[in-house]
């Protein structure tokens, strides 16, 4: 709707009826004001900010849906550090439960693992060890004997033989128990290596899953574009999406819906007077500083459509903050020193505008031509000078001085 702002006009009643007049049949009067005149658009928007810290939802690889556990209250005023949003962890604890089980687990698998491979080797060792020393010792004593057959010669070189292979036998199994306790050893260690991994990055999640204020300011609430509702504690967001933010109050605006006929005279860098309701009727000023290019639906599924502007505000005063209503009227056009009439004193005759002037004891019919209008006044762009008193009723044929 548009309206505009305007200078007090006086209003009087004409002087005493002369003829067959009488004073009760005078109508009432106006005079045509020569001042400024103001188009304007009004509407109703929410004070926010024009750059914000936005927290979002943390992305868990699996995990697309996460339950809010804990939420500060809206608008409460938050300390850089402070935790405003937590996520709901009892699956994430079970998991790291899980791996931390599992680790240990394979962890005593090791140290059994480590246990009989130390027995298998002593076991292995001793045989070497006792078939050497038992070649060795059948090669001295037949160094020592002078005069022995050659069966009983045969004999010892034969369990010489036997004796090293033997160990050479123990040695290969030494060698291969070695080989293949290693290779279970890596796969285990392996094993506990990516629990590890597991367990380190579940930990990493829990601390993703509580957000902090990176900065002091007041907290808001993001729309979930899922629910189209604020988001709440005990609702689920999907990953990446916000979930609240902290705005600047050092950069404030109003964010208005206005209908496609309202923006037709709405531009950038226009003047804007500003009322916040909730501190007193506060006075601020502000600028138009975008208007957008199309409409869209006020709401989804909306068959209304609106235009996004956007006001800056010029300044800031305290207790000026994000989420407080401002009722903006913004100067569309501004036309120096016209002179102004009401709508009620203009008339049509024979297709011309007229008004009709009182003067001394009669009214003159004056035809006039408007230029821009508002709801209630129009500027008269030629035909009167201003301050001539016109009336507010097309007055008796018999007042009229043509």
């Amino acid at each position: 709707m548009r309206f505009f702002l305007f200078f007090l006009v006086t209003v009087q009643i004409a002087g005493s009826a002369c003829g067959s007049g009488s004073a009760s049949n005078m109508p009432l009067t106006r005079e045509a004001a020569r001042r400024d005149f103001v188009s304007s658009v009004a509407a109703e928007g929410v004070v926010e900010s024009n750059r914000k810290h936005v927290l979002t939802t943390p992305q868990l690889a699996g995990v697309p849906w996460i339950k809010i556990s804990f939420l500060a209250p809206e608008g409460e005023w938050v300390n850089k550090g402070d935790v405003v949003v937590e996520y709901e962890n009892e699956w994430l604890l079970k998991i790291l439960d899980e791996s931390e089980l599992k680790k240990t687990n394979i962890q005593a698998e090791i140290s059994q693992i480590e246990s009989e491979h130390s027995a298998k080797v002593a076991q292995l060792e001793a045989e070497i060890k006792s078939e050497s020393s038992s070649a060795e010792a059948a090669r001295l004593k037949l160094a020592s004997l002078e005069f022995v057959s050659p069966r009983e010669k045969e004999i010892s070189e034969l369990k010489i033989e036997r004796s090293l292979i033997q160990a050479s036998k123990s040695s290969k199994k030494l060698k291969s128990e070695r080989a293949l306790h290693n290779e279970i050893l890596n796969q285990k260690r392996l094993l506990v290596r990516q629990e590890d991994t597991k367990i380190e990055q579940g930990r990493k999640n829990l601390e993703r899953l509580i957000l902090k204020a990176p900065v002091d300011g007041y907290l808001l609430y993001e729309i979930n574009p899922v629910e189209d509702v604020k988001v709440y504690q005990g609702g689920s967001v999907l990953w990446t999406l916000p979930v609240v933010n902290i705005p600047d109050i050092s950069a404030l605006q109003v964010k208005l819906q206005l209908s496609e006929t309202d923006v037709q005279g709405v531009e950038k860098d226009q003047e804007v007077e500003l009322v916040i309701p909730s501190l007193s009727d506060l006075k601020l000023t502000g600028i138009v500083s975008s208007v957008a290019k199309v409409a869209k639906p006020v709401s989804r599924g909306s068959n209304v459509k609106a235009v996004e502007t956007i006001v800056s505000i010029d300044s800031l005063h305290e207790g000026l903050v994000p989420g407080l209503t401002a009722r903006c009227t913004v100067c569309t056009n501004r036309i120096e020193q016209a002179v102004v009439v009401p709508l009620e004193s203009v008339f049509t005759q024979d297709s011309a505008k007229v008004v009709y002037s009182f003067s001394g004891d009669f009214y003159r019919e004056l035809e006039i031509r408007l230029g821009e209008k508002s709801e209630d006044f129009a500027v008269v762009d030629s035909g009167l000078s201003g301050g001539e008193n016109l009336a507010l009723r097309k007055p008796d044929e018999a007042l009229i001085n043509r």
